[in-house]
């Protein structure tokens, strides 16, 4: 076991594998980006929206609104049979 990983590399129970936590400088430049959204980035992405940019209009809308559900139309969709065989038991070791 080498810093609380066994032989494979994998990460062993309760290993914490980020002490630390995220490193500072991402605390700070968060900070700044929501500083700046909050001073001007609000008034340039309406700006831009306003201005007919798709980008910006669909950002807004989906901050607004939330992305749009998906469906699916079953009738559609080709039905797949599938086949499952097992082996062997699972024995309570398993």
């Amino acid at each position: 076991m080498i810093n609380g990983r066994d032989a494979k590399g994998r990460i062993l129970k309760g290993t914490v594998a980020n002490p630390q936590g995220r490193p500072k400088e991402y605390r700070s430049f968060r900070q700044q980006a929501q500083a700046f959204m909050d001073r001007e980035g609000i008034a340039i992405l309406l700006d831009m929206a306003r201005k007919h940019d798709g980008f910006a209009v669909k950002l807004l809308a989906e901050y607004a609104y939330g992305k749009p559900q998906q469906f699916i139309d079953l009738e559609a969709v080709s039905l797949v049979n599938v086949t499952v065989s097992f082996d062997r038991a699972l024995d309570d070791g398993d």
